[in-house]
């Protein structure tokens, strides 16, 4: 599942970054309105459109599901489990949504081959 504050996570690499929405937008190959939508959390983007957002933002997938963009201090070893058990949890989701989206790639290309008679 892709967290609510995704878009102001996005907002604000974005403008760390100094990069204006339009610019992000034509680099995501969408209109600066969709980024806008994103970025106010009236639109949740999909894993894809994250991934291309991390390229240009040049931030991993992950930093865009977190504070993982900003230093921690870990005070204690509990503290340092508990943060690599939430990496952990987080990284199983976005592995989880990675193999449905491949699943069903898999499916459209078989159904295209079947309709072109490449089975």
């Amino acid at each position: 599942m892709i967290p609510k504050d995704v878009g102001s996570i996005i907002l604000a690499l974005r403008l760390e970054k100094d990069i204006s929405q339009s610019y992000l937008a034509e680099k995501c190959n969408c209109v600066q309105s969709t980024i806008a939508r994103i970025e106010s959390g009236k639109r949740t983007p999909s894993l894809t459109m994250l991934d291309t957002i991390g390229k240009v933002l040049a931030v991993n997938l992950i930093a865009l599901f977190g504070d993982a963009h900003k230093p921690k201090a870990i005070a204690t070893t509990q503290g340092l489990v508990e943060e690599m058990q939430l990496f952990v949890l987080n990284a199983n989701r976005i592995i989880e949504q990675l193999n449905t989206r491949n699943m069903e790639l898999e499916k459209e290309v078989k159904a295209i081959k079947e309709r072109l008679g490449m089975d």
